[in-house]
């Protein structure tokens, strides 16, 4: 099981997927990449903290990943990316508060994604504590 937070990438487009990778890498973080929502699902535990990036427009992958982390008891935070500023706003009236718009400013991108990680890593260590009391 991955202890370290992750920042997790679902995209089925291979050189989305190799720019972020390559980018966070060089930002020191922990990496992995998905080309499909199933890959993706199938490798979560319920006490992994992190961050997934997707786009909610991937058919039908993303869409499956939000579905998955709005069911699911899943600790992991959640950043969108998507080519369409429109649709990201539909999605932000969602009450989902992080996304960027493609292509992105890598320094915004950075930051919602530390952000993520952090929220993840509190709700995580809320559990844990939760665990040991009860």
């Amino acid at each position: 099981m991955k202890q370290s937070p992750t920042v997790f990438v679902v995209d089925d487009r291979p050189p989305v997927l190799e720019s972020l990778k390559a980018i966070f890498k060089a930002h020191g973080y922990t990496v992995e990449c998905f080309a499909s929502s199933a890959e993706f699902i199938a490798d979560q535990g319920p006490n992994q903290a992190g961050c997934v990036i997707v786009d909610p427009l991937m058919n039908p992958s993303g869409r499956t990943v939000l579905q998955w982390l709005h069911k699911s008891d899943s600790l992991l935070s959640i950043v969108l990316i998507s080519g369409l500023i429109a649709s990201a706003d539909r999605v932000q009236q969602a009450s989902v508060p992080r996304i960027s718009e493609s292509p992105y400013e890598i320094w915004v991108l950075l930051t919602m994604v530390a952000d993520g990680l952090a929220g993840s890593l509190s709700r995580k260590s809320i559990r844990d504590r939760g665990r040991l009391r009860g």
